[in-house]
């Protein structure tokens, strides 16, 4: 069983979305009284097809757009020096980031 789930997203102009999350928190809802809200980690965004950390890292590394849900993404997205711990938010106490490049 992997560590993280994904889905690659693809718009009409074949813009490419790469949403990870930890496994362990997709079908999960978690709220923050902070930001008053609550954030489904859903199957239907997140996926339901898991990989381990070699094969995530190919991915999110060559990445334009990413949405990525969960401490352990986050932190190994920190790591490999795909986005910066300043562009990280925590919802429900977990960690969020998403990363755009123009």
């Amino acid at each position: 069983m992997g560590k993280f789930a994904m889905k690659i997203h693809e718009s009409a102009q074949n813009h490419k979305i790469v949403a990870v999350s930890d496994a362990s928190l997709v079908g999960k809802t978690v709220t923050d009284e902070k930001l008053e809200t609550e954030f489904t980690i859903s199957q239907s965004f997140y996926g339901d097809e898991q990989f381990d950390e070699s094969s995530i890292l190919e991915i999110i590394k060559s990445a334009d757009n990413l949405n990525l849900f969960g401490d352990e993404i986050v932190d190994l997205a920190i790591r490999e020096n795909v986005l910066k711990e300043a562009n990280v938010i925590k919802v429900g106490g977990f960690k969020h980031a998403q990363l755009y490049k123009l």
